[in-house]
């Protein structure tokens, strides 16, 4: 009967009923929070009241302050709420919800804390909920770090040194906390390219010795001795070289800074044959010269230059000559003795004259170190003509001739006369391209003079 009754006709001690009073409410159409209104202009809330037990007896002590029953009116509400879903009237009193978080959040209302009150809002982007929100921020106040800079309801900017930053930080909704500024990310430091190797010059007491075929028709004064003046010799010697000495001269003195000169007595074409060119600031030439080898050459003649070099610096005295022997596909050991011996002659009428002096020899003898004419050279045998050993100052590794195989230029020094320091392919020439003009990449020898 008491659920059929409207909220107006309920006895006194049946208002004071919470279950009657949440059906009956519904029955007539009207909110707690109306009931309450009511209930307080009956004189119902003016009294302390048993909400629970139904008593009838409700006073108002003399002392209470004003507002109290605002505030009881608040805790009718929340004890309704209680037992309207089975709790206990004799549970312990609620404790405070933080700023920030929802004060229904734990499935009944936890009063907001001090210093916050319950707003609602759209405090995500799928729903509307309430939010203990700060009701006070002090100026100059800031988020710590690894706190929700939204944790009062509205922003208070991160601290100094964090930002903020948004993400599942737990796993379930996204939202913002105070995070260290993310490092920053330098993209690493482009090595140095590698630049050429340092090129070594000869000092004192050396001599570094460049020999390159440049091909018979090239006329590039300038590009050769560009890559003459990237390796720093102080004798050079040219094979197939048709153009001006002195053209060529100049142009060396121009590249490299210093002052070359072609060797004494380089006087007309002699032959296929290796001219040489000296600095003159390191060496002094004492006397020199070229002359045409006897033989059945093949492609044209050949010739064997020569010229004795004495060092400024320590007056010691070399030596210094070179050939282009003939080209044979199946090789012609017969005609390459006959061309050497022309140049080997030379050689030893000037250590005749010039006693102790060291013989350093160069050119494209168109036969690898392995061939039996480049073996029996260094045994110092010429066919039955017994001479002075040598050994390879070049040591060159690969090919020579711009097609690729195996190195057909050398630089070949008289044993015991001089020390290898350094030798082999100069870095300028790729295989299947020309360089300069020429057909064949230059080669080094860094020695010691003994």
């Amino acid at each position: 009967s008491m659920l059929k009754t409207p909220v107006g006709g309920l006895s006194k001690q049946q208002r004071q009923h919470p279950a009657a009073m949440v059906y009956a409410c519904k029955l007539a159409g009207l909110s707690l929070l109306g009931w309450l209104a009511r209930s307080r202009a009956e004189g119902l809330l003016d009294g302390q009241c048993d909400m629970t037990g139904g008593g009838d007896a409700c006073t108002r002590s003399a002392e209470e302050a004003p507002g109290t029953a605002a505030s009881r009116e608040e805790h009718v509400l929340i004890q309704l709420r209680r037992n309207a879903v089975g709790r206990s009237s004799g549970e312990a009193a609620l404790d405070c919800t933080a700023a920030g978080s929802d004060p229904f959040g734990s499935g009944s209302f936890k009063a907001c804390c001090a210093g916050s009150e319950k707003q609602l809002g759209k405090w995500s982007s799928d729903r509307w909920y309430y939010k203990c929100v700060a009701s006070d921020v002090p100026a100059g106040a800031c988020t710590a770090l690894g706190q929700d800079p939204y944790f009062t309801g509205s922003l208070v900017e991160c601290c100094e040194g964090t930002t903020k930053e948004l993400g599942n930080w737990a796993g379930t909704d996204w939202s913002y906390l105070c995070k260290p500024p993310a490092p920053t990310v330098q993209p690493p430091a482009p090595k140095p390219k590698p630049g050429p190797p340092a090129v070594q010059t000869a000092g004192p007491g050396e001599a570094k010795v460049l020999q390159w075929n440049v091909h018979y028709t090239n006329k590039d004064t300038a590009g050769l001795s560009g890559v003459v003046a990237l390796n720093f010799p102080d004798i050079v010697g040219f094979c197939e070289l048709t153009t001006s000495m002195n053209d060529m001269a100049g142009a060396l003195s121009a590249a490299t800074g210093r002052s070359f000169r072609v060797q004494p007595n380089r006087n007309g074409w002699q032959g296929f044959g290796t001219d040489i060119f000296y600095d003159s600031g390191k060496w002094q030439a004492l006397e020199g010269g070229v002359t045409t080898a006897q033989c059945s050459s093949r492609s044209g003649d050949r010739a064997a230059n020569w010229v004795v070099l004495q060092e400024l610096a320590t007056s010691k005295t070399i030596i210094v000559g070179g050939t282009h022997t003939s080209y044979c596909a199946e090789g012609c050991d017969g005609l390459h003795e006959c061309e050497l011996k022309t140049m080997y002659d030379q050689f030893e009428k000037m250590q005749r004259k010039y006693r102790g002096a060291g013989v350093l020899w160069m050119g494209d003898i168109n036969r690898n170190m392995g061939s039996t004419i480049m073996q029996n050279v260094l045994k110092g045998q010429l066919g039955r003509q017994r001479t002075f050993q040598v050994v390879d100052l070049a040591q060159v590794q690969g090919n020579t001739y711009f097609t690729g195989g195996s190195a057909i230029d050398h630089i070949m020094g008289e044993s015991g006369s001089f020390e290898e320091l350094k030798g082999g392919r100069t870095d300028q020439g790729v295989t299947g391209q020309h360089l300069f003009g020429a057909d064949h990449f230059p080669i080094y020898a860094l020695v010691k003079l003994k």
